[in-house]
């Protein structure tokens, strides 16, 4: 199996802007575009395959066909078959709500399939951009519920600056916002159990405000988590946890690196452009855009621009 484009599946959502349309160099039609889910085998979320013989296929129909050929066979076994990450553009022109996501241990999350711990990557902000990240101090989960009644849970959390190269993890069970004027990648396991806390009154597409569900928010809150993670790496490597790992190439003409992992990689490419050769065949994949390299598949990455390496 070769190394193959995906095409992404656009979400649309209330606080979504039009950089989306700008950055991958699309048509307008992406404006009001909240998400874009580059990799994703999520039943009804699938990206489709864009390049190779399988094009026009989904991810989710790969991975049933071929999923062991592809994720590599210690990723498939260890996933019974089910694709493990799920990888966005998200274009905040708004902002987002605060929420949680649960976590394997949860109640509400029985299993791993459930549990959603991310990883986000700023790539451009406005000014004053902001990020919104667990709580400033120790706080009684009883006093964090009286908070979410009277709708008064900002001033509990921690708010950093945010700027583009900013890296920040956040584990399932940990209270997070996305506030106005961020567009960034967001890297996380594959699922997409979110229970929101607070959404500023905001109307939905029926005119009604938008669900809350604080009983399972504090269900799955960590509030012994007091430890918000940002960091600024000057290196290579962006993140490592037990979900998955990072690493950020900034390409020049000269530059050549080899990928060539056990599991899949996924290939996005945050600048410029990129260039996949395996065995001869050559994608290119500009800004904006993202490749699968399948499990054990030599490839060597050139180009001139900066691309993310994401594996399980």
């Amino acid at each position: 199996m070769l190394p193959f484009l995906l095409s992404p599946y656009y979400k649309k959502v209330i606080w979504g802007g039009s950089f989306l349309a700008k950055f991958k160099n699309a048509p307008s039609h992406l404006d009001h575009i909240g998400e874009s889910w580059e990799v994703s085998a999520m039943p009804g979320h699938e990206s489709v395959v864009a390049s190779g013989p399988m094009t026009g296929r989904t991810l989710f129909e790969v991975c049933r066909t071929r999923g062991a050929e592809l994720m590599g066979r210690e990723v498939y076994e260890r996933f019974d078959g089910r694709f493990p990450l799920l990888v966005k553009f998200i274009d905040a022109a708004d902002r987002l709500s605060i929420q949680v996501h649960p976590g394997a241990a949860n109640s509400l999350a029985p299993d791993a399939v459930n549990a959603k711990s991310e990883m986000w990557y700023i790539l451009e902000t406005m000014p004053q951009s902001k990020i919104i990240l667990g709580f400033k101090n120790r706080i009684e989960p009883e006093v964090f519920s009286r908070h979410m009644a009277e709708g008064t849970t900002e001033q509990l959390l921690r708010v950093f600056d945010s700027c583009p190269g900013d890296v920040f993890f956040i584990p399932s069970g940990q209270v997070h916002g996305i506030c106005a004027g961020n567009f960034l990648v967001e890297i996380q396991q594959a699922a997409d159990t979110t229970y929101r806390i607070h959404d500023y009154d905001r109307l939905g597409p029926n005119g009604c405000r938008r669900e809350l569900h604080h009983e399972r928010a504090m269900e799955s809150i960590d509030f012994e988590n007091l430890a918000p993670e940002k960091t600024h790496p000057t290196d290579a490597l962006l993140h490592r946890s037990e979900f998955f790992r990072v690493d950020r190439c900034r390409m020049t003409d000269s530059d050549r690196v080899t990928i060539h992992n056990p599991s899949f990689t996924a290939v996005v490419c945050t600048d410029g452009f990129v260039e996949l050769n395996t065995r001869g065949d050559v994608i290119r994949v500009p800004r904006g855009h993202t490749a699968l390299v399948p499990a054990d598949t030599p490839s060597v990455l050139t180009g001139r621009g900066e691309a993310l390496l994401i594996v399980p």
